[in-house]
Parts: structure tokens; sequence; C-alpha cells
């Protein structure tokens, strides 16, 4: 599918409107006011937009949100997000943002090893 497809366009509106979504849960987990559904609202808009661009061959934002679903997934288990974890899935939500309308993705991939050191060297 070409970039210009309509079906790729509604897509992108579809996608941006999950990522809002995503957003607003990430910054209920920064002010402290995080439920399980904050944390289900953000793992299904990664997993979504995620499936979406798949689906439209939108390969580097399929991989992506792919990471940023996967490290999320991990980050349940900590039961509370570390603000530099935060900081981390914002600044991949914009990217991801960035990508449908610019076309280009920068963002920096992370391990959840790397982020949880990152995490530790500052608490020290």
């Amino acid at each position: 599918m070409s970039a210009t497809d309509p079906m790729v366009d509604e897509f992108f509106i579809e996608a941006l409107s999950l990522l809002d979504e995503a957003e607003d849960g990430l910054i209920c987990y920064e002010k402290g006011e995080a439920t399980e559904e904050s944390y289900n609202c953000i793992y299904r808009a990664f997993h979504s937009v995620k499936g979406g661009a798949g689906m439209f061959e939108v390969t580097d934002l399929q991989g992506h949100l792919h990471h940023l679903e996967n490290l999320f997934g991990k980050v349940k288990e900590l039961g509370e997000i570390p603000t530099d974890l935060i900081d981390y899935f914002l600044k991949g939500v914009d990217a991801a943002r960035d990508r449908m309308k610019t076309g280009e993705l920068n963002f920096s991939n992370k391990t959840f090893a790397e982020l949880m050191g990152q995490e530790d060297d500052s608490t020290t």
C-alpha cells in the first residue's frame, strides 16, 4: 500500500487517537493516579497501532510499537513505573506521532535492562 493510500491515512487518524489515549494513561502514571484500566488502555493502544501498522506494511512503525508494547508488558511486573520509564514511553509515543506526520521515525530503542540500569544509576 502506498503512503498516500486513503486507508493508510484513515489508519493514521485512528492511530493518533489511540496514541492520545496511551499518553493520557501514561500521564496518570506520572501523577500517581494510574489504575488497572490505565495500564490496559496503554497496552491496548500500543498493540492496536502495532497491528494496524503491520496490516498496512508500515514496518518501521510496527517495529517501534512492538518494542514499546513488549517493554510495557514487562512494566506490569514492577507494579509502579519509574519516572524514567514513563518519560521513555512518552517519547516513544511522540516518535510514533512524528512518524505518521513526517514519515521519519527517530527513536533510540533501549532494552528493559538498559532502562532499569539508568533508573538504578539515578538513585545512587
